[in-house]
């Protein structure tokens, strides 16, 4: 999920893709570009017409336009899982978020997963971490 949250973060911010410290990181830490900035426009215009019209249309209304993907994991002996990954808000912002949300044995991710991903950009609004 943490990688499947960066991949989501580089197609928010540009095709720019940037370290996920799990400590307190001294200064800025190290960026590189995983797309071009247009590509990287391309897919988070496809992320958000997923939302809008497709599979994640669950958060097709939410406020903050979150762009995504739904996903779901197949296992043999049970439930899949679900799965939505995807950054808000879709566009020119001052600040995102990117996330990616499993939910084991959860079904299809356009439901269980979805709402939850909206839950999550709901309350980094509500704390100021999302513009």
């Amino acid at each position: 999920p943490l990688r499947m949250a960066r991949v989501a973060a580089a197609i928010g911010s540009d095709g720019m893709i940037h370290e996920a410290p799990m400590v307190q990181w001294p200064g800025v830490p190290p960026s590189i570009q995983l797309l071009p900035p247009g590509a990287a426009r391309t897919l988070g215009g496809f992320m958000r017409e997923a939302v809008t019209a497709g599979t994640g249309r669950l958060l097709a209304q939410h406020p903050l336009r979150i762009a995504g993907k739904t996903g779901t994991a197949e296992t043999d002996t049970a439930r899949s899982h679900a799965w939505f990954v995807g950054f808000a808000p879709h566009g020119n912002a001052a600040r995102q978020i990117a996330f990616a949300v499993i939910l084991e044995n959860a079904g299809y991710g356009g439901a269980s997963a979805a709402a939850a991903s909206g839950q999550i950009v709901t309350a980094a609004a509500s704390l100021g971490l999302v513009q």
